[in-house]
């Protein structure tokens, strides 16, 4: 455990432990302010029943100059009252200082999760589960800074407490308090060990079924048009129903086995006390054993509620452990993975030509190269499309050109440079435009500048954008313009408006090469001519490289290159790849063009 929770630990911008120095020390001071209070009640006990003839009686009549019994009686109290209130003063505002701490620790662990999630390589990124990664940030971190990060420092102060509230009564009577530590520890050692694996395997059900939840939420939610259409919405509910009853069965089973220790040891508390009852009578005096059983009596009314905090402390920090292992595994295969560095160092040149040299990929997972032997050279200002069937490897050598895959073997230079050389860098130069633009539930300027505060929006670059998307028109339709919320996922947009959207951020950013990843391939024939026509207006002023299904949008590239089974299988024009590339034609012919289309170009 200890090593899971050094792992936690790591995620800390601040990893100094300094801040244990001054929570084990107010453990201490707690812990002896307890003890003080419990050391308080002799001399109050034995004024009570009389037995004033003792040193520290002695001592409080001296010190206020009167041996009269109600005025000791009266003194000695007040004395007693004001430890305890002292005592719980102070308590409260450790464990609210405490509380404050490990919760901030919680939220900048979370933090720090987040920012190893988003800064991961997108080849693994690719291989999580959306679920996983909601559970982890929020129950796992919350288990482990909430239930043990706490839940230790908790059973320190309680620990600590029992020791020197022990030590007070052992030097009080050591026989009476040797008989109740080897009671009470022997009933607490056998709880721990009865309630330990169900306590496991609670811990278990709680973070299984926190997942299925999360598995049911996302489909019903983020697919709610395909829920919908096929009425499966109902059955993503009656999954999230299933796993949230077996969760909060699994947290009634934690509740009932939290609880189950309190009753014991209350039972035990009766027991206990009557048998030093018995103890104290038979081996001291009768005013000794009344004095010396009521301090007893009042240390064990301080000290049951501590006990039973520090064993259901014990069975709520092996609960926890559940969600600390899930962090920390998953803390270890992030750093594993590696990170992604995006601080920019050396800004590329601008409106460089783009050389792929000698490229291969293959999946960590696949013995077969999705791309093999690619050079190809791009100029500044052209505009180049990648086309092929299903599988060809188009994606995959757009992902390449965006940095998100690292080449098996060979590179891609900007420049002359190697783009991976400084990614952050890179990404200053190249924007991207995706089949499927992520819309924020925020206002279309937002959406536009895309990863900017309001203040840091440059308002005419983002006229320029709107209009260069020709977004103009769904602006004055929008009730508050620019200010407008878009919804989630963009749903006051249509299709072509949301791709206009994804070109005016692309064009916002004012890169040298635009890519485009279908970007209208779920586009009606107008809409795509629309878009198509934007495209081609950006054309010379910037490198377009286009990856695309519908051949018709690619038709006025200057260069079209052919992908076959992860190779360039021809370069060219449309016009030549038509007259000379058997299977580019046959693309053309069951595409979007017409076969008199086809005709025309094979007799150019």
């Amino acid at each position: 455990m200890l090593s899971d929770l050094k792992i936690s630990l790591s995620l800390l911008r601040n990893q100094s432990l300094a801040w244990l120095v001054p929570a084990v020390f107010g453990s201490l001071f707690v812990a002896g302010l307890d003890m003080l209070g419990v050391a308080s009640m002799l001399p109050l006990m034995l004024i009570v029943t009389g037995s004033t003839d003792n040193t520290v009686v002695r001592y409080i009549a001296d010190l206020l100059g009167t041996n009269d019994f109600q005025a000791l009686l009266l003194a000695t109290a007040g004395l007693v009252a004001s430890a305890f209130i002292v005592k719980s003063v102070v308590q409260i505002l450790f464990r609210w200082w405490i509380s404050g701490y490990t919760s901030r620790l919680e939220a900048e662990a979370a933090t720090s999760l987040l920012e190893l999630y988003s800064s991961s390589p997108y080849i693994r990124h690719r291989t999580r589960q959306l679920s996983e990664m909601h559970r982890n940030i929020g129950h796992a971190v919350s288990q482990a800074f909430s239930q043990v990060g706490l839940g230790l420092i908790n059973l320190l102060t309680d620990f600590l407490t029992l020791l020197l509230v022990a030590g007070v009564l052992i030097v009080i009577s050591p026989g009476a308090t040797l008989w109740l530590i080897v009671f009470f520890g022997g009933i607490s050692w056998v709880l721990q060990l009865c309630l330990r694996r169900p306590q496991r395997i609670v811990g278990e059900r709680i973070a299984e079924n926190e997942m299925g939840a999360w598995n049911a939420v996302l489909p019903g939610i983020n697919g709610f048009r395909d829920s919908r259409v096929t009425k499966s919405a109902p059955l993503f509910v009656d999954k999230f129903f299933v796993a949230r009853s077996a969760q909060a069965q699994a947290k009634r089973s934690l509740a009932v086995i939290s609880e189950l220790p309190r009753h014991i040891m209350d039972i035990s508390f009766v027991v206990g006390i009557g048998s030093t009852a018995v103890l104290l009578f038979a081996t001291l005096p009768r005013e000794n054993a009344i004095s010396i059983l009521g301090v007893f009596v009042a240390a064990a009314t301080r000290l049951l509620p501590t006990l039973n905090r520090f064993i259901s402390g014990l069975g709520s920090i092996r609960v926890g452990r559940v969600g600390l292992r899930i962090l920390a595994e998953e803390v270890e295969s992030l750093r594993n993975d590696g990170t992604v560095q995006l601080a920019s160092s050396t800004p590329f040149s601008r409106n460089q030509p783009i050389e792929i040299k000698d490229l291969e990929f293959k999946f960590d997972d696949s013995n077969q190269k999705t791309l093999n032997g690619i050079n190809l050279q791009i100029k500044p200002g052209s505009t180049v499309a990648f086309v092929g069937t299903s599988g060809a490897g188009k994606s995959t050598l757009l992902d390449i050109l965006l940095g998100l895959f690292e080449p098996t073997v060979g590179s891609i230079t900007y420049g002359g440079r190697d783009i991976r050389s400084s990614l952050g860098d890179w990404y200053d130069r190249v924007a991207v435009v995706s089949q499927d633009i992520y819309v924020m539930d925020e206002s279309l300027k937002m959406n536009i500048a895309y990863g900017l505060e309001t203040s840091e929006v440059d308002e005419e670059r983002l006229a320029k954008a709107v209009t260069m998307a020709k977004l103009d028109e769904v602006v004055l339709s929008l009730p508050n313009g620019l200010d407008t919320r878009l919804g989630e996922r963009g749903v006051r947009l249509s299709g072509g408006q949301r791709q206009r959207v994804g070109i005016a951020r692309a064009i916002y950013r004012e890169p040298d090469v635009l890519i485009l990843d279908e970007a209208t391939s779920a586009l009606d024939n107008i809409t795509e001519h629309e878009i198509s026509e934007t495209i081609l207006s950006l054309a010379g002023e910037r490198t377009i490289i286009i990856v695309a299904h519908r051949l018709s949008t690619v038709k006025d590239a200057d260069q079209i290159v052919f992908l076959e089974n992860g190779q360039i299988g021809d370069i060219g024009s449309f016009s030549d790849l038509v007259q000379r590339n058997d299977h580019f034609r046959e693309l053309v012919r069951i595409g979007s063009l017409s076969q008199k289309d086809v005709t025309t170009l094979k007799a150019k």
